[in-house]
């Protein structure tokens, strides 16, 4: 009994881990240590470069074309989390596999950090918060939680929405992450 059970845990490891070969990335490890990391189901929102949804997921918020060339590192993943504990299994797991997290919210990076890099050659996971933009108003404390992934415009339609009167003071460009603006630049800059 004792080696049956060894055997298929041997089996079961080398499935889930399998040998190095030429189509391994930096990126492998990580996603193996993000699967085990979370309860519940992250690839729906892990891309690599073989996925055909990553340029476009890549592309997305990013609001100046002038980093999409060759020239630029691109992420070996990119993670759009669904919950704060999917961001936190992204940063442990970065720290583990020894990939730099760059996290973007608006998409509004003039310098292109947020999401490449021609600074270094390490690699690095891109940690795109577009999931994570809720914003709650409570008009009676006259407070608002505003998610990471927000933009202004999101922002100023939810304080809206809730009241006539109240207002957020900060920038005309709706597009620009609402927590980038709010901290001072950046929602969560750039983690080693």
């Amino acid at each position: 009994m004792k080696a049956t059970c060894s055997f298929v845990f041997l089996i079961s490891f080398l499935l889930l881990f399998p040998f190095s070969s030429a189509d391994d990335y930096p990126g492998q490890a990580f996603i193996h240590c993000l699967v085990f990391q979370t309860n519940v189901s992250i690839t729906d929102v892990t891309y690599t470069p073989n996925n055909a949804s990553y340029e476009p997921i890549y592309e997305f918020s990013l609001r100046n074309p002038r980093f999409n060339n060759s020239d630029r590192l691109k992420p070996e993943v990119i993670v759009t989390p669904v919950s704060e504990s999917q961001v936190q299994s992204v940063v442990r797991c970065a720290r583990r596999t020894h990939l730099r997290i760059r996290t973007r919210c608006g998409g509004h990076d003039f310098e292109g950090l947020s999401y490449s890099s021609t600074y270094d050659d390490i690699p690095f996971v891109l940690l795109d918060m577009i999931n994570l933009r809720n914003v709650t108003v409570n008009v009676a404390a006259k407070t608002a939680t505003v998610g990471a992934g927000a933009t202004l415009g999101e922002l100023y339609y939810w304080i809206y929405r809730a009241s006539g009167t109240l207002a957020f003071p900060a920038g005309v460009w709706s597009t620009v992450g609402a927590t980038g603006l709010i901290c001072g630049g950046g929602c969560l800059r750039k983690y080693s």
